[in-house]
This record gives C-alpha cells, structure tokens and sequence, in this order.
C-alpha cells in the first residue's frame, strides 16, 4: 500500500502569520536588544506613543519614559537584562509613558525576554490603563465621600455577609476600619438589630416592598447602648443580590424628642395646676368662708332656726369635702407618687380577686413619680388584664409587677392559665391596652408563655419625672 501523498498547504507562510499576529495584538508591543535599542514595533505602539515606527526604530527605551524617571530606568533595564525572566514590570508602581506631543500615558507593562539567532531581546508588552486609572480614580473619590459621611454604609451579599463598609460604620460599631469585610451584619448590629436585618432582608428577597426602614438599639463594643435608624434596600444589581444598609446615630434625636415630650408635659402639668389652685380659691375657699359666716350669724337665731342654719351649712361642707377630694385626685393624676400608685395597684388587684377566686402577687419598683395619663393608663391595663385571666385563662396564679427606670414605665401580668387565644388578640380589651401604649409612644405584647400561660408587657417611654405633688 503506497502512503498518501502530503496534504498541500497553499496558506500563508509562518512569517505572515506571525507579523499578522503582531499587528493585530490589542496591546502596544516593542521588541528592544541588550543595549535598550528598539528594533521593532506594532501598530497599536504608534498609535499609543504617537509615533511612526521609523521614528522608534533605532532609538533607546528612554524615549518612551518620562523624562524624570529615565535615569532611574536605564538602572532597571540593566538588571533585568541581568537576570531576564517574564514577568510585569514596576509591581506596585504607577507606570507611566512619555507621548511623542510629551503627554504621559498610564501603562501596564510586561517583560518577556526571547532568543533569536543567539542573541536576546526583550518584548515590552504595553497596556493603555487611562480607562482603568481613571475607574480607580472615580472609586476613590466615591470612597473618600462615603468615609467623611457621619453615616454607616454597608453594602451585604444575599447571606447579609458585609461586601464593603464605610469608616463611619466602622465608627458607629466602635470597630477597628477595614476590619468589618466578610463579617455578618447580623452579628454586628448586636443585639436587636441583627433580627430586624434578618427580617428586612427577607421581605426584600421575597419583593414585599422596595426598602425596609426600623430603628432600634445598638450594642457597641465597648458595651454602650446607641439608637439607630436603618435603611435597607436591593441595589439595582439585582442578578447579585446585593443589598445597600445605611446605619444613622439618631441618639440625640431620640434624646430631643423626649426633651420636648417632657416640655409638653411640664406645659400641661402647668396647666392642670393653675386651673385645680384656680377651682380651690374660687369654689372651696369661698364655700369654707361661707360657711363659716354662717355658723357665726347661726348664734343669733332662736334653737329651732339655729339648728336648721348648721344642718344646712354641715350638707355644705360635705359637698365642699368631696370637691376637694376631686382636687386632690386631680393632684395625684398630675403627679402620682410611688406611695400612691401602690396604694392604688394593690387596690386594683384586691378588686381582681373576687372574680378570680385567689389574690394576685404584686411588686411595684417606681423610682420616680408617673407623669399625667400615665398613672391611669396603667390602672386601666392592670384592670383590663385581670379582666381577661378572669374571663378565658382559668388560671391559679397571676404575678403582676410594675418598675421603672431611665427607659421608661413596664407592667408585666404573667398568668399560668390556658395561654392567649386568637380570639383575645382579636378582643377590644387588647385594643385598648394597645391604644393606650400607642398614645405614650409605647409598645403592648400579649403572648403564651413558653411553659404555658399569658404573658403581658405594657411599656412606655417615660416623658417626665416628676415629684408627687
């Protein structure tokens, strides 16, 4: 069997095809021998340096390097052709090249060293990166605003894993810059605000709404306590889902509200006061002075007449009493006293007893005075939940506690009953107690405990700390 002919190629010769591949590379190439002459060039070369190739040819490396940094380079040129190897050229430096009209052009350059013919050159390939420098720029600038913001900014992956942060998140967090990438925010925004993020970031992912806005409270490393509004919403990237998390400090603003709460309070405190001084002098005092006449004209009269004029003047003394019982109630709902709202809780509670056949506990911790409302919107809570274990839990103990503190009023009733029902979420008694918290910028949850029974928490800021009167 004879062997097949040699398949004839009729193409373009290995020498074309390498020239061809030369001028067609993206990237300028410039071919230079051991003594840093340019022996050839591309295209692309000319049109980055602007230069024809005749003008390059035959002229050192030098030329295409600023002229303050050629002394410098002739140094690096004869290291590397002392120990010549592939690899960029300038790690870590900014390189520049030096135009024809003497402009200076970012570059990126390799090194590559090649033996023909027994002697070795080297190929520069060399990258225009004006595009890429001038990203770099923009991201800076983007950076170096977002660093100056007072604000926390958070950029989080679909995982709520932090993809960038800003120096004022990390200010925010009492955390050290650049140590936040990778972590989760979750973990960070300890300890309410991971759970919000958690949710926030679920009703993002499902499209249940366009941006997520909460405040709470923030735990920070040293162990303060900061308020804080946050602001979550996808990017438009939404192929990577990512999410954008702005943190605001909103401390002094939280601080400024109950500042002007408290204004508003002393302001109607104010008010009661002057118009209860105004009912005592106008309808109590006169009464008394009246009276008093009275009594004293009363002994001039003969018995029979006499005995009338004191029985009237008793009947009227007995109203000016209970008038003076409804100031003096007056007083206490301006400024009730912690001796006074006790009084008045174990006599709720007392009164709960009967229909719930046993006495509740009760532990009242008031440091301070309870402002005008607030006094009796607890009584009418603490009625309102006795009411309902009485009505549907058929429990055997109820532990009712009231307390405050710097954050504010709490009453918490805890029964061991059959637990809350959706029909007592539903009820106009929890409304109330809702409403009623609502009114005090406050906040009502009703739960079943975890070993069984109803959990009640009624809370409220506390706007004004005053003395009983």
């Amino acid at each position: 069997m004879e062997p097949a002919p040699p398949i004839r190629d009729d193409g373009p010769s290995l020498a074309e095809l390498s020239d061809a591949l030369l001028e067609s590379a993206p990237d300028g190439t410039v071919l230079v021998d051991h003594l840093g002459r340019i022996v050839l060039v591309n295209r692309r070369a000319e049109s980055m340096f602007g230069y024809d190739r005749e003008d390059l040819v035959g002229q050192t490396l030098e030329l295409l390097v600023p002229d303050e940094l050629r002394a410098r380079h002739r140094g690096l040129r004869d290291g590397y052709a002392r120990e010549p190897g592939v690899r960029p050229m300038g790690i870590d430096l900014e390189l520049a090249a030096r135009r024809r009209d003497g402009s200076h052009l970012p570059v990126a350059v390799s090194l590559s060293p090649v033996t023909v013919g027994g002697r070795t050159y080297t190929i520069a390939s060399v990258r225009d990166i004006s595009a890429q420098r001038e990203l770099k720029a923009d991201r800076d600038r983007i950076s170096a605003a977002l660093d100056a913001s007072a604000d926390g900014v958070f950029l989080l992956d679909d995982e709520g894993h932090v993809r960038y942060a800003n120096r004022g998140a990390a200010r925010l967090l009492g955390d050290a810059p650049g140590s936040l990438a990778g972590r989760s925010i979750v973990v960070l925004l300890r300890p309410d605000g991971g759970a919000g993020i958690v949710d926030a970031l679920g009703q993002l992912r499902r499209r249940e709404c366009d941006r997520v806005t909460f405040t709470t409270d923030l735990g920070r490393r040293d162990g303060s306590v900061m308020s804080i509004e946050l602001v979550v919403e996808p990017t438009p990237d939404r192929e990577r889902a990512l999410f954008l998390c702005l943190v605001r400090d909103i401390t002094s603003r939280i601080e400024s509200e109950r500042t002007l709460r408290r204004a508003e309070q002393a302001l109607l405190l104010a008010e009661d006061r002057e118009r209860i001084a105004r009912d005592l002098h106008d309808n109590v005092i006169q009464r008394l002075y009246a009276s008093g006449l009275s009594l004293q004209a009363s002994t001039a009269l003969p018995q029979p007449a006499a005995n009338e004029r004191i029985e009237q003047v008793v009947e009227g003394i007995d109203d000016t009493i209970r008038e003076l019982r409804h100031a003096v109630f007056e007083l206490h709902r301006a400024a009730a006293g912690p001796g006074v709202i006790a009084r008045e809780m174990k006599r709720t509670v007392r009164d709960a007893a009967q229909a719930l056949g046993f006495t509740p506990s009760l532990t009242v911790g008031l440091t301070s005075a309870l402002p005008t409302g607030v006094a009796a919107d607890v009584l009418a809570v603490t009625r309102e939940a006795l009411a309902n274990a009485a009505r549907h839990a058929r429990a055997t103990a109820i532990d009712v506690t009231l307390a405050s503190g710097s954050d504010g009023v709490r009453l918490v009733v805890d029964d061991d009953g059959l637990g809350v029902s959706a029909g007592a979420l539903r009820g106009h008694g929890l409304d109330n107690m809702q409403a009623r918290a609502k009114a005090l910028h406050g906040e009502c949850r009703v739960s079943t405990r975890s070993g069984g029974g109803t959990h009640v928490e009624w809370r409220v800021p506390l706007p004004l700390s005053t003395d009983p009167a």
